[in-house]
């Protein structure tokens, strides 16, 4: 349970259409980027808290001058396969750092350090190996402001949102330090989503309908045809029948009388 939740929060968890987006940096600039900068930063004022030591202090796993680990509530330490970490850089509230689309080749240095520290004080204090953690970045994140999650990799395979692995990025950053101001992400977005909403005003996406209803028709040893139809036409053709069957009603009725 999340408490109190967000109204961005109640959207992510409420059923909805999904939408699969080709976020190109032409897209994020124009309309992705304007979305995120309109964002209350009061939706980050826990990961603010978290760093400035004003809560969840007994939470934090590891801690020095360019980033802290803490543990999320997500995690029994009971069962290990439940490890969940973040890491939040101190220089991502200072520096604007939102999402990985933030990141250039002059953050390289805190994301090595963010990758050998955690992993040393995950092994140091639950015994477990690298092998065995997952880190990445979402995209979309939850939250805009920057942070890297550290989990066991059977949680990261349940966790169904588009994942960017920290050593990936750091990979994709050492060949180019423009990379993630120069390349296409994918991701989905609900229909709730103010991002979705967006899009679908900036022309980037198009709504769809769910077909109501699928007719199959069979002549004999033909094959079957499959007619998908959209609400509209659904609801012309149910109330064709309706009146259809109206009338076939009052005709037995008149032939009723006509026989008494």
């Amino acid at each position: 349970m999340i408490y109190p939740a967000t109204e961005m929060l109640i959207a992510k968890y409420t059923r909805q259409q999904i939408y699969s987006v080709q976020e190109t940096a032409d897209i994020y600039y124009r309309v992705s980027k304007s979305f995120i900068d309109s964002l209350d930063s009061s939706h980050v004022e826990w990961m603010h808290n978290v760093l400035d030591n004003k809560k969840e202090t007994e939470l934090c796993l590891f801690e020095d001058e360019h980033f802290k680990l803490q543990k999320d509530f997500k995690f029994n330490e009971g069962d290990l396969k439940t490890l969940y970490c973040l890491a939040i850089p101190k220089q991502a509230r200072e520096k604007s750092l939102k999402s990985i689309r933030d990141l250039t080749g002059e953050h390289l240095p805190l994301l090595r350090s963010i990758a050998s520290e955690s992993y040393k004080a995950i092994e140091t204090k639950y015994a477990l190996p690298q092998s065995k953690i997952y880190a990445y970045f979402h995209y979309l994140p939850t939250y805009y402001l920057l942070h890297v999650h550290f989990t066991h990799v059977d949680f990261a395979q349940r966790d169904a949102r588009e994942q960017v692995p920290l050593e990936v990025a750091i990979s994709n950053l050492e060949l180019n330090d423009k990379y993630y101001q120069k390349c296409t992400l994918q991701y989905s977005v609900g229909e709730k989503h103010d991002l979705c909403k967006a899009l679908m005003e900036a022309g980037v996406l198009k709504e769809y309908q769910e077909p109501t209803e699928i007719e199959v028709e069979v002549e004999g040893d033909a094959e079957t045809i499959t007619t998908f139809r959209d609400s509209e036409s659904a609801k012309q053709k149910d109330d064709a029948k309706d009146k259809k069957g109206q009338t076939h009603e009052d005709q037995d009725d008149i032939e009723c009388d006509v026989s008494n």
